[in-house]
């Protein structure tokens, strides 16, 4: 059962990684237009909101794991600050 769950939690971490890559390239409107430089995407993202979640998502729970010595499922809980995309991709 332990290998099982950190075999998804680094995984959901893997997946999470790689959507703060793609939200560095997803363009945005501005002024009605979109933007598709690249600086400007970066800009854009790494001082919004979102980043931030982004990165509080991918703290580093196993070391609570480390240092208690017991895997709960309460150490995942700054994954749920990711349910934001969720309504995004809704929309």
């Amino acid at each position: 059962m332990q290998t099982s769950w950190l075999v998804l939690d680094y995984l959901s971490d893997f997946l999470y990684a790689v959507d703060i890559l793609v939200q560095l390239r997803t363009g945005f409107l501005e002024n009605g237009m979109l933007v598709c430089q690249t600086m400007k995407l970066v800009k854009n993202y790494v001082f919004s909101k979102r980043f931030f979640l982004d990165i509080l998502c991918l703290a580093p729970v196993d070391l609570a794991y480390l240092t208690t010595g017991k895997m709960l499922p309460v150490y995942r809980a700054p994954r749920f600050l990711k349910a934001y995309r969720a309504k995004q991709f809704y929309r």
